[in-house]
């Protein structure tokens, strides 16, 4: 087999020399630099060359710049809440101060497990109360006249009460309720002609003159 030249063709991305023989100008890879010196011979090679042809490496492309990292936010303090004073605690369990808390003040503060340790089965009806000022509640199979007597209110309600009537008392229903009794309030949308209101149940003849 005879052979008159041999076409040698770059791999992408690879860089070679190649050999000093005659080759052709055709059939080679883009940015082939072909040796100055040679003669051209009429088939169209270039021969008598003894410098290797070196073949240009392909050019590589540019590496993209990195996206800008994403920021956070800054962070802000925690804000500072003012200290605050604790809520005022109650007896728990069946102890004797819970008894006489019981007994003076009803059970709507005790612990929800105070009325059934007490009694099995038992719960406190905060839904009802004793009719009076203090507004209390028992254990279901109490009945009130195991609480001690309502004690009256410290302030001069009740001389405020004859002088200007019930609407501007601070508690004025249950002013009402320990003044005439359960169910009574403040009817503070009826006046007299010195605009007093009284309690429901209660008559004007109650109030000192104006």
């Amino acid at each position: 087999m005879e052979v008159d030249y041999v076409k040698f063709t770059p791999f992408e991305n690879e860089a070679y020399e190649c050999p000093s023989e005659s080759i052709p100008n055709f059939g080679w890879a883009p940015d082939t630099v072909f040796p100055e010196s040679g003669d051209e011979s009429g088939d169209g090679s270039f021969t008598g060359s003894s410098t290797p042809v070196k073949c240009k490496a392909p050019s590589t492309a540019p590496t993209p710049a990195p996206s800008p990292g994403v920021t956070e936010p800054p962070m802000t303090a925690a804000p500072v809440l003012p200290p605050t004073d604790p809520p005022a605690s109650t007896p728990t369990g069946n102890t004797p101060e819970s008894y006489a808390h019981y007994y003076s003040h009803g059970c709507q503060e005790l612990h929800i497990s105070f009325c059934e340790n007490d009694k099995s089965g038992s719960y406190c009806k905060s839904w009802q109360n004793d009719g009076t000022v203090c507004q209390r509640s028992i254990c279901h199979g109490h009945d009130f006249t195991v609480l001690n007597p309502c004690a009256p209110p410290q302030n001069n309600d009740g001389e405020t009460y004859k002088s200007n009537g019930c609407e501007h008392l601070q508690n004025r229903d249950e002013f009402c309720v320990g003044l005439v009794g359960s169910g009574s309030y403040c009817k503070y949308w009826s006046h007299d002609h010195c605009q007093r209101a009284i309690c429901q149940g209660d008559d004007f003849s109650s109030l000192d003159s104006c």
